[in-house]
């Protein structure tokens, strides 16, 4: 799931805000529109790495929720760390990273440059408030697995981790 788009000047508070709201209202209730192929065989550990404290949590919270296990980094560099903490041991190792893009220290795209160069085998899923049609080619090429627009997010999230996960075409 590739988007394009670009929030008027000012919106971005109201955005995220929005955002939040419809992760922190979601409920176990709310149907999947992705069906995995077989179920689950454990439940997937879940790297979510944000800057901004309230999303990250938010979305650690709603994952938990779905049965996820989920840890979260401030930063790329906080995110590269646990990753790499956890990378040799299988029972440990996370299959998802969920990451914003534009952070401070070590930013998304650099973060999933660091694990591409290391050959961590992982889905990725990345999303951001502001993609650019670079930076959605970069990404592509980077064979991150899907693309969220923080606007969004909160309606396809749980779809979208489910598809990445355990969807066999």
């Amino acid at each position: 799931m590739f988007a394009d788009f670009r929030l008027p000047m000012g919106s971005s508070v109201r955005a995220i805000l929005s955002w939040l709201s419809g992760l922190l209202i979601a409920d176990n209730s709310m149907p999947s529109l992705a069906q995995p192929a077989t179920a689950p065989p454990h439940p997937a550990r879940v790297l979510v790495v944000d800057d901004q404290l309230l999303i990250r949590e938010a979305v650690a919270r709603y994952l938990t929720r779905q049965g996820y296990g989920v840890e979260t980094a401030k930063d790329g560099l906080d995110g590269l760390e646990k990753l790499e903490k956890k990378a040799g041991d299988p029972e440990m190792a996370f299959e998802l990273l969920i990451t914003d893009i534009n952070m401070p220290n070590l930013g998304g795209v650099e973060l999933i440059h660091a694990i591409r160069n290391r050959r961590m085998r992982l889905k990725i899923i990345a999303f951001s408030a502001a993609f650019t049609a670079e930076s959605l080619e970069e990404l592509r090429l980077l064979s991150v697995d899907a693309t969220l627009d923080k606007i969004s997010m909160a309606e396809a999230l749980l779809d979208v981790v489910d598809r990445v996960l355990w969807f066999r075409p």
